[in-house]
């Protein structure tokens, strides 16, 4: 059986005259270097990827746990002033550190920072959607 002529126009499609001409020219080592390294370079793009994704979940676990025991605080040290004295279980150095907890500025300093960065993200991720 003889193969068909790749450069006849009357023996089937374009594609079918593609895929002989791919069929009949050997494969190169250099092919073979080419489509190992592509893959690796997919394979890291994702693994990085997945890295900075599983980084930003962490920072946004982080900061919500510390948002709830700082909400927390708050409310104890709320519910603490309205309570009348008999009910009230804390020493005076318990309340202190407390209020030193909740307004050392270094807690709410961390939390404004690392939802600065948050917003940015979104904002930056935002902007290259709407452009593409």
């Amino acid at each position: 059986m003889t193969q068909p002529n790749p450069n006849s126009a009357e023996d089937g499609s374009i594609a079918e005259k593609i895929e002989h001409v791919a069929a009949s020219t050997p494969s190169t080592d250099k092919d073979d270097v080419a489509k190992k390294e592509l893959g690796a370079l997919y394979l890291q793009s994702k693994r990085n990827e997945q890295v900075k994704t599983a980084v930003h979940y962490i920072i946004i676990i982080a900061v919500l746990v510390v948002g709830i025991v700082i909400v927390a605080a708050l409310t104890i040290r709320i519910v603490y002033l309205v309570l009348p004295a008999k009910w009230q279980w804390m020493t005076t150095e318990q309340i202190e550190q407390l209020d030193h907890f909740l307004f050392s500025g270094f807690i709410g300093g961390v939390l404004t920072q690392a939802g600065r960065k948050i917003v940015t993200n979104y904002k930056s991720d935002d902007e290259d959607q709407s452009e593409s």
